[in-house]
């Protein structure tokens, strides 16, 4: 007897579970977009854990039904995957896509219907119209500081964490459009000028000969 009232309470612990899970169900209504405004058509929008998918139209609209906490992934040729999570059932899920990496992925996802031919000209006028380098920062030093967390700056040179130099200076070689500079000269250059930084080390930073035992630090300037 007491066995067969612990069964119905599970009984109807599990269907309480259920109906729960049910009413929290719904159709969530979204629009896929690139640079905030224009239309991704026929991306594809899956829910991970059923796997139940739909298509945006040719206005970026879609709708699915989903649960709350569900995660969501949209595809579409040319652009990077990105998956969301639904946070509330009532709100309309909008997402921008960013384009994976070229202008060819561009070509790729109006070849695939995701662009219509008509915004392929301002979708590329956006794609070059990259974010400056530097946005943010308004001096070198809390550029470098900003975006390479592992550069100490000591005595006007700076110095990689993580290398063991045996050469006679310890800071990094800097290299600014092919040509060695100093820390003392680089620091008081214009940061809106800066095209791109990068960090070599080892094999690679070895190509720059003497002083590159503690790494490169590869400066592009807009103009080059």
């Amino acid at each position: 007897m007491k066995s067969k009232k612990y069964g119905i309470q599970i009984l109807a612990f599990l269907l309480f579970i259920t109906l729960s899970m049910h009413a929290q169900k719904e159709v969530v209504h979204g629009k896929i977009t690139t640079f905030n405004s224009i239309t991704v058509e026929n991306a594809e929008i899956t829910i991970k854990k059923t796997k139940n998918s739909v298509f945006s139209d040719s206005l970026g609209y879609f709708s699915i039904e989903c649960n709350l906490k569900d995660k969501v992934s949209i595809k579409a040729a040319g652009f990077k995957t990105k998956s969301v999570k639904v946070k509330n059932l009532k709100d309309s899920l909008n997402v921008n896509l960013q384009i994976e990496d070229s202008e060819r992925s561009i070509d790729l996802a109006m070849s695939k219907g995701h662009i219509d031919k008509s915004d392929l000209s301002l979708v590329k006028k956006y794609f070059k119209a990259k974010k400056q380098y530097s946005l943010g920062y308004t001096n070198m030093t809390d550029l470098i500081k900003g975006k390479f967390p592992q550069i100490n700056i000591v005595n006007n040179e700076l110095i990689l964490r993580g290398i063991n130099s045996i050469d006679s200076r310890n800071g990094a070689l800097i290299v600014l459009n092919g040509t060695e500079y100093n820390w003392s000269s680089v620091k008081t250059m214009e940061v809106t000028n800066i095209k791109d930084i990068r960090i070599l080390k080892g094999s690679e930073a070895s190509r720059y000969g003497t002083g590159s035992s503690n790494g490169v630090l590869v400066i592009k300037l807009i103009d080059e």
